[in-house]
């Protein structure tokens, strides 16, 4: 049996040049922390400039402030995607203050607890917040009546 040789992927010399972002505007739904702040920081650093879009304002705050510190350009909008109002609006504030998104990264979830009957064995308010959480961000439709 004949091996194929892996192929190498790029390297961080030649990323940039392919990543090119520099204009573009970039929505990172739970962008202010976990592996949003990895994606945002990624696509910043590619030019894009940033909307943390995420429901905890303080974590907003803070990766605002250190993204600004580095020279990045970001601003941040408090995003409950378990609430429609809150969608609605928040798609209104982006388009009046920076136009129509180039790139959308429904990033955002929410781990309650570790084990599902944890989950599920809460109160039905609980169970419908994860769910709702899991479904505006899955399936796209963060844009509610928003002309994205």
């Amino acid at each position: 049996m004949t091996k194929t040789p892996i192929k190498q992927g790029p390297t961080d010399r030649e990323l940039p040049g392919r990543f090119e972002l520099k204009g573009k505007i970039a929505v990172v739904t739970g962008g202010a922390s976990g592996i949003g702040v990895g994606i945002t920081n990624a696509l910043a650093e590619a030019g894009a400039t940033i909307i943390l879009a995420d429901v905890n304002s303080e974590a907003i705050e803070q990766q605002l402030a250190l993204m600004q510190s580095a020279g990045l350009r970001s601003s941040g909008c408090q995003l409950d995607l378990a609430d429609e109002a809150s969608i609605v609006e928040s798609c209104n504030d982006i388009l009046s203050g920076h136009g129509t998104p180039w790139i959308l990264v429904n990033n955002a979830g929410r781990q309650a607890c570790s084990t599902c009957r944890q989950t599920f064995s809460g109160s039905s308010s609980q169970m419908l917040r994860y769910i709702d959480i899991r479904l505006w961000n899955s399936h796209g439709d963060s844009s509610a009546n928003a002309s994205w």
